[in-house]
């Protein structure tokens, strides 16, 4: 790019964005990676490479019947890498993600039923006069090996305070092991990622909210949504 500065102040203004992105460049300004993008009912503010979210970002979407919010790190333009997600039931997981999945040992916070004995409750004795089964019971939480969902060797936590160790397809636990059997390795594991997830969900946060105004505002909105780290947390 050639200016010629004698012709300064007359005639058509013809630099382009880009030349005018590479000034900033060369003058020491590194432009920021961050953007907002909005595909159908996707709305993503973080950083991108080459046109693709690349880097830590925040995504909201609408996933099954509910809203799904999450922030973390993303690669060629999927959630990949350590994050935190949230719906708008009340659902929670943190950990390490692949390609859009969870993946490998994390810990999954389920919503909490409408009413006890719901979708993901078990129910046992009469019904009682408020119309919740007597004795009913509900899952409250999954630490262990995740592929989409719980799938592997991992610990349940039920409402009652009791806990269902062993090898899990989906909610149902398929083969009962001992705490001795690896279990309390793949706990340990699933509890360091929730945490490592957290700090770069919190990472991604702080970084959003300190961008350009509009980026800022837009995170902010995001964020608003769902709460991703409510008082109790995982």
């Amino acid at each position: 790019m050639v200016l010629d500065w004698a012709s300064s102040g007359s005639g058509e203004c013809t630099i382009t964005l880009q030349d005018a992105q590479q000034l900033a460049v060369d003058a020491g300004f590194t432009p920021s990676r961050w953007q907002v993008q909005q595909h159908e009912e996707e709305i993503y503010v973080g950083e991108v490479l080459d046109g693709k979210r690349q880097g830590m970002g925040i995504l909201l979407g609408k996933g099954g019947h509910s809203w799904l919010l999450y922030v973390g790190q993303f690669s060629k333009g999927r959630r990949s890498g350590l994050g935190v997600a949230a719906s708008s039931r009340g659902e929670r997981l943190a950990g390490h993600w692949h390609e859009d999945v969870p993946w490998g040992p994390g810990v999954y916070t389920y919503a909490q039923p409408a009413s006890p004995g719901g979708s993901h409750g078990e129910t046992g004795g009469a019904a009682s006069s408020s119309g919740a089964a007597a004795g009913a019971r509900w899952r409250l939480r999954f630490e262990g090996i995740l592929n989409g969902r719980p799938q592997g060797k991992g610990c349940m936590t039920w409402s009652d305070g009791s806990q269902e160790m062993g090898r899990f397809d989906g909610n149902n636990c398929s083969q009962a092991l001992d705490e001795a059997d690896d279990i309390s390795r793949v706990l340990a594991v699933a509890a360091e990622n929730a945490r490592s997830a957290r700090a770069a969900a919190e990472a991604a946060q702080e970084a959003a909210l300190q961008q350009e105004l509009h980026v800022m505002r837009q995170a902010q909105q995001l964020l608003d949504r769902i709460a991703l780290f409510p008082k109790e947390q995982m």
